[in-house]
């Protein structure tokens, strides 16, 4: 219960921060293109430093497993979002719409943000474990979702150039980005770099001097006051009583935010009351945190560039930031009662 409690006291005061941006975006002091600055930045630049810094610790061999039980746990988690997605949302023009914001949660602007405030450095430390698994997923299998594989697949050579070619002038039909190589290379991304660099810095115990480390330090510090304000932004932008009154998407936000973190919670307690394994309370609770964590981003970015259903994609997000106040606290007390 006091987890659940502390959850929620945790999103109240992200809530107020994602009012700060709402409001400034309605009073025109910030807008869209501000928006896409600050999240840009968060990407780039705040959250690799957060995720480094949260290696920068004395290595323990306890810590070094957990890491890697997280991993296994973020898999696990992942899998079942997909198996229940596939099960349950089968119908519908923009069921990988759906599908892809039931596999895929928000871990990174709102997961690290909670796992910060509610098991410190550790948490963060955790949590790479599922951002990692989750960025191999969703630049491969997530591609694959949203197209229905037409990134994986090379263009007939005889449809590149004129004659006959339906594309328009100046462009390819495989344009930058969509291909499999292309999606491989995305993986290359600033957060990516930032775990391999910390599991690096970590294993071999390299510690940066103070005046280095520090300015990484309040570039990290950053990460829940932006993501929040960036967030605000978002839902101020759409119009949110509108969308509120689409039934299908609270079933997609009961889907992700309730079903799969809870089947994570009942596999992961299934394996330790049989003995399979032990899990340390923290690697459990940052993985199901970021399991619980509501849609992300990332689906309306991939609905833009796959010219699928991004209002819908966008729509689904909102909805899913704004009950996640209810939704991470009950997973969290399930967790927590079934310790």
């Amino acid at each position: 219960m006091l987890l659940a409690i502390a959850a929620a006291q945790k999103i109240i005061s992200m809530f107020l921060l994602i009012l700060v941006g709402a409001v400034c975006y309605r009073a025109k002091l910030l807008n869209q293109a501000t928006k896409e600055g600050m999240a840009q930045f968060l990407m780039m630049v705040v959250i690799p430093c957060l995720i480094f810094n949260s290696f920068q610790r004395e290595m323990v061999a306890s810590q070094t497993a957990g890491l890697l039980i997280a991993v296994g746990l973020s898999v696990v988690t992942h899998i079942a979002g997909i198996l229940i997605s596939k099960a349950l949302l089968r119908k519908g023009d923009d069921r990988a719409i759906e599908r892809f914001s039931c596999v895929f949660s928000n871990c990174a602007f709102i997961g690290i943000p909670l796992a910060q405030g509610l098991y410190g450095t550790e948490g963060v430390f955790y949590i790479t474990a599922y951002i990692t698994v989750y960025n191999l997923l969703v630049w491969t299998y997530g591609v694959v979702m949203i197209d229905g594989g037409a990134s994986f697949r090379k263009p007939d050579a005889g449809a590149k150039g004129s004659g006959g070619s339906l594309q328009e002038p100046g462009t390819s039909l495989q344009e930058p980005g969509t291909s499999f190589w292309d999606s491989l290379k995305k993986l290359a991304n600033p957060n990516l770099a930032a775990v391999a660099l910390g599991i690096v810095s970590y294993v071999c115990g390299i510690r940066l001097p103070e005046m280095v480390a520090e300015p990484i330090r309040f570039l990290g510090d950053m990460n829940t006051p932006m993501a929040m304000v960036v967030t605000g932004i978002s839902l101020a932008s759409s119009d949110i009583l509108k969308v509120l009154r689409k039934r299908r998407i609270y079933l997609i936000c009961a889907l992700r935010q309730l079903l799969v973190p809870s089947a994570g919670v009942l596999l992961f307690r299934a394996a330790i009351g049989a003995g399979i394994l032990y899990v340390d309370p923290v690697v459990q609770g940052t993985t199901i945190l970021a399991a619980a964590c509501p849609v992300g981003a990332i689906g309306t970015m991939f609905a833009i560039r796959y010219h699928k259903n991004d209002a819908y994609a966008a729509e689904i997000m909102g909805v899913s930031t704004l009950t996640c106040i209810l939704t991470i606290p009950a997973v969290m007390f399930l967790f927590q009662s079934l310790g």
